[in-house]
C-alpha cells in the first residue's frame, strides 16, 4: 500500500501538466491544418465544378465527394486559423505582461 500511495501521489500532480501539453497544438500542426483545409476546399470546388459543367467522367458521386471535401476543408481551415490566432493573441498578451512587469520592477527598486 505504501508504494501505491506514493505512486498515486506522484501521478496526480503530473496529470494536469500532461493535459495542458496534450491540449496545446504545435504551430506547425496548425499551419499544416490550414494548408490541408485550403487544399480540400480547392479539390472540392473543382470536383463540384466539373460535375456541374458536365465534363466526361464526372458523376454525381464526385459531386457528393466534392461537397464533403468543401465542408471538411472549411472546418479545418476555420479551426486552424482560430487556433493560430488564439495562440498569437496569448503570446502577445504574455509578452505585454512581461514588459509591464519589467517596467514596474525598476520603479519599486528606486522607491526603496
Amino acid at each position: 500500500m505504501g508504494m501505491d500511495e506514493q505512486k498515486n501521489g506522484q501521478e496526480l500532480p503530473e496529470e494536469p501538466e500532461k493535459k495542458e501539453k496534450q491540449q496545446e497544438i504545435p504551430t506547425r500542426s496548425m499551419m499544416l491544418m490550414i494548408v490541408a483545409g485550403a487544399y480540400l476546399l480547392y479539390t472540392g470546388y473543382t470536383l463540384c465544378k466539373n460535375v456541374l459543367a458536365g465534363q466526361d467522367g464526372a458523376s454525381w458521386g464526385f459531386f457528393a465527394a466534392g461537397a464533403a471535401f468543401i465542408v471538411i476543408g472549411a472546418g479545418m481551415l476555420f479551426y486552424g486559423i482560430k487556433c493560430y490566432n488564439d495562440r498569437s493573441k496569448a503570446k502577445r498578451l504574455a509578452e505585454e505582461a512581461e514588459e509591464a512587469a519589467a517596467a514596474e520592477m525598476p520603479e519599486e527598486e528606486t522607491e526603496e
